[in-house]
């Protein structure tokens, strides 16, 4: 939600395009990611001709691949979450003339205090999310 609220207020700002990925990989398989994200933009009042949907993608390099013929040379800003930027410049590369990150979703509040605890269902989860990034990461240098 918060990609998509910081992708509407961009847009609202410079009336620039959004580009929607992702296909079919939400808990209801009939239901596709780029169409519902549309859904959700239409709301608020922003026209079905200044989105463009790709309708594809279940992964990050899927759905780089599936905008790339929208951003190849071109200007863009990537509003994603904070955890998953380092990714998408790894799978980005040099397609676009330039890339502008607006990251989202932190999970982290910035206090460093080191205290010894039973760890929070939020923190075990935000570790599995740090976790899957970092293997992400691994898998991409060793497969490109």
């Amino acid at each position: 939600m918060q990609r998509n609220v910081e992708a509407a207020r961009l847009h609202f700002l410079t009336k620039a395009p959004i580009i929607i990925s992702g296909g079919y990989f939400l808990d209801d398989e009939k239901v596709n990611f780029s169409d519902k994200a549309a859904d959700f933009f239409q709301s608020l009042n922003i026209n079905a001709s200044e989105l463009i949907l790709t309708r594809q993608g279940t992964n990050t390099h899927e759905e780089i691949v599936s905008v790339k013929p929208y951003i190849t040379d071109k200007n863009i800003w990537v509003v994603s979450s904070a955890s998953h930027i380092a990714r998408i410049k790894l799978e980005l590369g040099s397609t676009a003339n330039s890339v502008t990150y607006f990251p989202v979703d932190y999970h982290h509040n910035g206090d460093t205090t080191f205290f010894i605890t039973w760890p929070s269902e939020e923190s075990l989860q935000n570790a599995r999310r740090g976790l899957y990034e970092l293997l992400a990461r691994v898998k991409y240098k060793l497969l490109n």
